[in-house]
């Protein structure tokens, strides 16, 4: 059984439709009731916390109403039949440290937060070292997830950069970028459950293409 908080999002949607083909799964929309919400947290094997709530950008805001997500479902998850617990977090936690050598950056790095952050990269940093604790001082095992630039059809942010970048095709000249579909994200995910990985950090990338080939390429799409 499978719970993912976060299933209307742009990840989550794509994550419920190919886990279904697996497992029992469970999703959870800010749309679901708090009463709703627990009890499916509650009853899950897996949970997949993939939820940000977007209502307010403001820092401040942002940053207290996410907590207060985070701690929900953690508390519910954990207090229930949770055997394991993903949290999708991001690449931007790398965003205060230096990459560990040319290969680039390594899980085992550790994250520099920086008073400059963003709220999403600062929620992100706290969020991973929150889930650790938590998952820790449960005995529940865990996973956290640093996606690369994931792209793919039907991703609301990808089709709407692919439509501008159909009419202007730019690139920062020498960038490098690392994509991931979202489909091959989704088929990693379903793999990790399946493995013998746990307590572990993944950066899941993909393909790597300069900035410049990449967007002329979508020009010509």
């Amino acid at each position: 059984r499978v719970a993912i908080a976060g299933s209307a999002g742009g990840i989550g949607r794509f994550l419920i439709k190919h886990l279904q083909s697996f497992h029992q799964v469970t999703g959870i929309t800010r749309n679901t009731s708090a009463h709703d919400s627990a009890a499916a947290l509650r009853d899950a094997e897996v949970v997949i916390h993939a939820a940000v709530d977007t209502k307010s950008l403001k820092r401040s805001t942002f940053l207290s109403a996410n907590r207060e997500l985070d701690r929900f479902v953690l508390n519910h998850a954990l207090n229930g039949q949770c055997k394991l617990f993903i949290y999708f977090s991001s690449m931007v936690v790398y965003a205060g440290t230096e990459p560990i050598d040319q290969r680039g950056y390594r899980e085992e790095q550790t994250l520099i937060s920086k008073r400059s952050f963003d709220p999403y990269t600062q929620l992100k940093v706290e969020g991973e070292a929150r889930v650790i604790e938590a998952c820790r001082k449960a005995g529940v095992e865990y996973l956290i997830l640093r996606p690369t630039i994931v792209t793919g059809s039907g991703l609301t942010w990808s089709d709407k950069l692919y439509g501008f970048f159909r009419r202007l095709p730019l690139g920062v000249r020498g960038a490098l970028m690392n994509l991931i579909h979202i489909e091959d994200l989704c088929a990693q995910v379903q793999n990790l459950i399946a493995s013998s990985a746990r307590n572990e950090i993944f950066n899941l990338g993909g393909i790597v293409l300069e900035s410049e080939t990449f967007f002329a390429t979508v020009g010509r799409l």
